[in-house]
């Protein structure tokens, strides 16, 4: 098991106000705010275990089209790979977990994933690249 260094913000989190309690994607995504660099406006972000505003945000997503991403930043990380969910329709998910093990999972299957993780994990909701 390997456990990150999510501390090395630290000095950058007390100097730009990053709430180090954050996960370390997190975290950079608000440095790289606090220094006016743009942000992705499209991104929403919630954590795992607020089950409804990660179904909110599941049928914002699919009424905008297919496919968009969901990515999982975990506190703390064990795995230099994030979980990740490609969602290609309402009703097939590709999901890759911490190992970068991937299988097509259904939508229940993916939300019940998602609320399994502890209160420290977010989830991002992103269009795909």
């Amino acid at each position: 098991m390997i456990v990150m260094n999510e501390c090395f913000l630290a000095s950058a989190g007390s100097k730009y106000g990053i709430d180090l309690s954050l996960p370390l994607r997190l975290q950079k995504r608000a440095l790289l705010k606090a220094l006016d660099f743009p942000g992705d406006p499209k991104v929403k972000r919630c954590r795992a275990c607020e089950a409804n505003k990660v179904r909110q945000f599941f049928k914002e997503y699919c009424a905008e089209g297919y496919p968009f991403l969901i990515i999982v930043s975990e506190k703390p990380m064990y795995t230099l790979v994030p979980p990740l969910f490609i969602v290609s329709s309402s009703d097939s998910v590709e999901w890759r977990d911490d190992q970068g093990v991937k299988q097509v999972i259904s939508t229940d299957e993916m939300l019940a994933v998602i609320n399994q993780y502890p209160q420290t994990t977010w989830v991002e909701f992103t269009p795909r690249p």
